[in-house]
């Protein structure tokens, strides 16, 4: 379906057996759906353009690629890695190198962004989270809460 909620069709899982799929986000024009897939064994994320229905691969990290969000003009896709310590990545949208947006000694989660800002929780599900916020291109961060279970940032824009 579009974000309007028209035009129903199923989505293929490019696969013929069971392939976990999840956390999938709609980009900021609507026409395309960021997503994760282990068709490739290890999680990574994938951008299926909803008119063709063709999914594309966008990240190939060797740790895995989870919760794909976009960037607020569209061109990117941010993702959290795994592999070493914990990071946000940007990939452009259509594809290409990814380029790192903020790292840390924990685990970071729940990326959120509009323009050049991203808020995400730094802190594994176990622990207290902090709601920490990026700048794109730099990889640092500052803490802007420390509670309890802290999860899932978001921008409210009217």
């Amino acid at each position: 379906m579009d974000v309007t909620g028209a035009n129903l069709r199923p989505l293929e899982s490019g696969s013929p057996t069971f392939t976990p799929e999840g956390s999938p986000a709609w980009s900021p024009s609507g026409d395309r759906i960021a997503f994760t897939s282990t068709r490739t064994i290890t999680s990574q994320v994938f951008v299926l353009d909803t008119i063709s229905g063709q999914p594309v691969q966008l990240s190939h990290e060797a740790g895995g690629a989870f919760a794909p969000t976009w960037s607020a003009d569209g061109r990117g896709v941010l993702y959290v890695a795994l592999l070493d310590q914990p990071r946000v990545m940007r990939i452009p949208s259509s594809g290409g190198e990814p380029t790192l947006v903020a790292s840390g000694d924990r685990v970071i989660s729940d990326p959120a962004c509009v323009a050049f800002l991203c808020l995400a929780v730094e802190g594994a599900r176990t622990e207290d989270g902090d709601i920490i916020a990026m700048s794109a291109g730099r990889a640092t961060a500052a803490v802007l809460v420390r509670a309890r279970n802290d999860r899932n940032p978001a921008f409210l824009i009217p």
